[in-house]
C-alpha cells in the first residue's frame, strides 16, 4: 500500500513555559513541562509517533505507514525545547523535531516576533491606537488582532533583514526610547526567548530530536523570490549540514508559503510543514498547533466519531477522510 501525505498527522509546539503555574494565554511559551506531559500521554495512546527520519524515508521510498501515525514538532529553536521539553520526550519515549532559524546560531538576525512581543510587554495591558484603529491590549484577541495587523502590512512583504528598521520604527511609534528599544533586540534575557545554539542542537540531537530549518530570518515564504528564498530555504539548510545535522525538513515561518517557496522546499528537503495548507503533499505538510491544549480540550476535538483529522479551518474535510479522528480548529 503506498504512503501519502494524508497518512500522518503533525502535531506543533514552540517553546515550553518555566512554570508549571503558568496560565496566562499570552505566555509565547506555551505550556509548561506538566501540560506537554499531559498532552503527549493522552496523544500516545491514540497514535504512534514517528521519527522524521522514518517519515521521510517511508516516504521516499512509498512505503505505507503505521496506522494513525504522527509527528511532534517544535518551531523557532527556543532552548527550552532542549530544557524543558526533552526530559518530557524522553520519559514517554516520544521522537520529536526542533526547527530551528538558523540566523539566531550566530545571533546575526534576531526573529521579528522577539522584539515585538518585548515592545508589547513594555507597552503595557492598555489601548493601543495604529494607523486609526485602537487595539484594547489588555484583551489577548486584541492582542492578535494588532499582531496580525502589523505582520501584514510590516513583516509579511519584506526579507529577514530589512525587519529590524520597521520594528525599531514601531517602537518609536508606541513611545519607547532609541535604549529601550535597542534592549529588546538582545540575545538571552532570560525571557523565553532564549534560542538554542549550535552546541546545544547536538544535544537535541542526542536526546531523540531532530533538528530541521525553520528558515534563516523568520521571514514569510509567501512573499519572496530569487535570491532571498534561496538564502531563507538552501543556504539555512547548508548551515545545518556545516554543523553535522542532516537538516531533512524544512518548517515555513507562520505557515506561510507560496509556489516558488514549495517548489524549492520540494527540490532541497524531504518533507516540508506547514500549518492550515487547503492541499497536503509532501512539501508542505499541515499540523495542528497544540497551544495549551489540555487533555479534556484533547479529548473533545480527538475524541469524536472517527473521521480524519488535520488542522484546517478551510477545506477540513477534503483532508479528513483517511486519517480515522476529527479535529476541530482551535483558535
Amino acid at each position: 500500500m503506498a504512503v501519502t501525505p494524508l497518512d500522518v498527522t503533525g502535531f506543533m509546539h514552540h517553546g515550553i513555559a518555566p512554570d508549571e503555574r503558568i496560565v496566562d494565554r499570552d505566555s509565547y511559551n506555551s505550556p509548561s513541562a506538566g501540560l506537554l506531559r499531559d498532552q503527549l500521554r493522552y496523544l500516545r495512546r491514540r497514535f504512534r509517533f514517528v521519527t522524521i527520519d522514518e517519515l521521510a524515508d517511508r516516504a521516499r521510498n512509498d512505503v505505507a505507514l503505521p496506522e494513525r501515525s504522527a509527528i511532534l514538532t517544535f518551531d523557532d529553536g527556543f532552548r527550552s525545547v532542549l530544557t524543558r521539553a526533552a526530559p518530557v520526550l524522553d520519559e514517554l519515549r516520544i521522537p520529536g523535531v526542533v526547527f530551528v532559524v538558523t540566523g539566531t546560531l550566530d545571533r546575526s538576525h534576531m526573529p521579528w516576533f522577539v522584539p515585538f512581543n518585548r515592545f508589547l510587554r513594555l507597552f503595557g495591558a492598555r489601548p493601543l491606537t495604529w494607523h486609526g484603529v485602537t487595539y484594547d491590549l489588555e484583551r489577548f484577541a486584541a492582542q492578535n488582532a494588532f499582531a496580525s495587523a502589523f505582520m501584514t502590512e510590516r513583516i509579511y512583504p519584506l526579507p529577514g533583514p530589512r525587519h529590524r528598521p520597521v520594528l525599531e520604527q514601531l517602537g518609536d511609534e508606541i513611545g519607547l526610547s532609541p535604549n529601550t528599544i535597542d534592549d529588546c533586540f538582545a540575545d538571552d534575557a532570560g525571557d523565553g526567548f532564549d534560542f538554542l545554539s549550535a552546541h546545544e542542537l547536538r544535544e537535541c540531537e542526542a536526546a531523540g530530536i531532530a533538528v530541521g530549518s525553520h528558515s534563516h530570518s523568520h521571514a514569510s515564504m509567501g512573499a519572496l523570490s530569487g535570491i532571498d528564498l534561496w538564502t531563507e530555504i538552501v543556504q539555512s539548510q547548508q548551515r545545518l549540514r556545516d554543523l553535522g545535522m542532516q537538516a531533512r525538513a524544512f518548517s515555513y515561518p507562520d505557515g506561510r508559503s507560496g509556489s516558488e517557496a514549495r517548489a524549492l522546499v520540494r527540490q532541497t528537503y524531504d518533507i516540508g510543514f506547514g500549518v492550515a495548507v487547503p492541499d497536503a503533499v509532501w512539501e508542505n505538510l499541515p499540523r495542528v498547533d497544540l497551544w495549551r491544549r489540555s487533555p479534556r480540550e484533547l479529548w473533545h476535538s480527538l475524541g469524536s466519531p472517527p473521521r480524519l483529522v488535520a488542522w484546517l479551518e478551510t477545506k477540513a474535510m477534503a483532508i479528513a477522510s483517511r486519517c480515522g479522528l476529527r479535529i476541530h480548529a482551535w483558535g
